[in-house]
């Protein structure tokens, strides 16, 4: 089976505003990203080695998505706007085709994703700036093996589900969590 082939032919037959061109070099950015991930993380770089084609597949898989109009992605909000920037950052050159298997989710929506970074951004403020309330023997550190801790409770689920604990060792200062 032609991994790439297939992909190309499914791209173009999704996406229909994008050239042939364009399709090619999209392709090709993903099919280097792999290599490139391959020779970084010793995957053999062969379509017989199921992890090569697995990486292969999943960025594909990932670019797809973000480049189909049909996507989940555009379709949990209901508007096509996001679909139209992307496409036409592509087309204007604002998104580089050649690398394009090195942008992250993030870079290829950003409106999309901001909502999800403030909300990651504020639960960091609230670890980072509230104050430890105890310290306590009621925890063990795993790497030390001394009961020296301080620990926090922080409500970061919804709220009909318990708090959770942080922990930090006074010690070494190995942090966990439990909950």
């Amino acid at each position: 089976m032609d991994y790439r082939q297939v992909f190309r032919t499914r791209l173009a037959e999704k996406v229909q505003s994008l050239s042939s061109t364009e399709v090619t070099v999209i392709e090709k950015s993903i099919f280097n990203w792999t290599i490139e991930y391959a020779e970084n993380n010793s995957i053999v770089k062969t379509w017989l080695d199921k992890k090569f084609a697995h990486v292969y597949i999943n960025k594909a898989n990932h670019i797809l998505t973000a480049l189909i109009p049909e996507s989940y992605i555009y379709k949990n909000q209901g508007t096509s706007v996001d679909y139209e920037l992307l496409i036409n950052n592509i087309k204007h050159g604002v998104i580089d085709i050649n690398n394009i298997a090195k942008y992250q989710p993030h870079d290829l929506l950003p409106d999309k994703w901001n909502v999800y970074i403030e909300n990651k951004n504020k639960r960091d403020d609230n670890v980072c700036n509230s104050k430890q309330l105890a310290k306590t023997d009621m925890f063990k550190c795993s790497k030390c093996k001394k009961r020296e801790c301080s620990y926090y409770e922080l409500q970061v689920r919804s709220a009909d589900e318990s708090m959770t604990v942080f922990i930090t060792c006074l010690n070494c200062g190995h942090r966990w969590r439990i909950g």
